[in-house]
């Protein structure tokens, strides 16, 4: 953690690890590839409101994103206000 004037290092525990065989490394990863094949850019919002539990599970996983020098810097902001 990084603060004005301090500098101290704090160490994460890291997830497990998952080793896979080479089989299921790449048919998890082709499958993988042809989901992210499905989606695409929105610039219409839908009127039906994201459940708390799907926005709290994508941000968890953005969370696990890596940054440089392991800061995440990154905040979020989860509005439910249809006027905001």
């Amino acid at each position: 953690m990084y603060r004005k004037g301090e500098l101290a290092y704090q160490a994460l525990p890291l997830p497990d690890r998952v080793q896979k065989p080479d089989e299921q490394a790449l048919a998890d990863a082709l499958a993988f590839r042809d989901y992210m094949k499905k989606r695409h850019s929105v610039r219409d919002y839908a009127i039906r409101p994201v459940p708390e539990a799907i926005i709290t599970a994508c941000i968890e996983a953005a969370c696990t994103a890596p940054s440089g020098a392991n800061h995440q810097p990154w905040h979020f902001v989860a509005i439910a206000d249809p006027a905001m």
